[in-house]
């Protein structure tokens, strides 16, 4: 099931955003594109500017799950950014988007000159942890362990969720 996750910066001011930054970090997509593939290398954290961005992953059965959905004056990719961990979901333009590149460099230097989008950078990325952290404990509490041999031969999709299953999907949410 998709989510729609609401902008952190609701009046973004995306022409003094594009002055931050060197022009090649702007970066247009078109619908339908692939902006990126789960699995691959984190190096930068993405803030859309305009358009609207879907977040999925692969299940091991190869169905797409649908994460979320991604608009204007939202990140994406920040806890890859921060962990150095490999992308966990891919990302996919659902219209066409521009969006901001953002990598570690321009991060300390924002961080560095004291900038406010640093604050809001910071606020962002630990309000996203925080959440999280929420849902992997949600979850934790709804999700019973199973005993896999006594399942009946059923869709892995549609297993009752064993708990290391569950830390694992979480785990893998925080590294988008």
């Amino acid at each position: 099931m998709s989510k729609v996750v609401e902008p952190i910066f609701p009046d973004l001011d995306t022409n003094a955003l594009r002055d931050l930054l060197p022009p090649d970090q702007l970066v247009q997509h078109e619908s339908g594109e692939l902006i990126l593939e789960e699995g691959a290398e984190a190096d930068c954290c993405y803030l859309v500017l305009s358009g609207r961005v879907q977040l999925s992953r692969r299940r091991k059965s190869g169905k797409e799950i649908k994460l979320s959905e991604i608009s204007s004056g939202q990140f994406f990719g920040e806890m890859g950014l921060l962990s150095g961990m490999h992308r966990s979901a891919s990302a996919t333009a659902l219209t066409e988007v521009e969006i901001m590149q953002i990598n570690p460099e321009d991060l300390r230097r924002l961080i560095d000159e004291n900038h406010p989008l640093a604050l809001q950078l910071g606020f962002h990325f630990a309000t996203s942890l925080a959440r999280r952290s929420g849902s992997m404990l949600k979850l934790l509490a709804e999700s019973p362990a199973t005993d896999p041999k006594k399942l009946s031969k059923k869709d892995e999709d549609e297993m009752p969720v064993d708990v290391r299953n569950v830390l694992h999907e979480v785990y893998s949410l925080w590294a988008i």
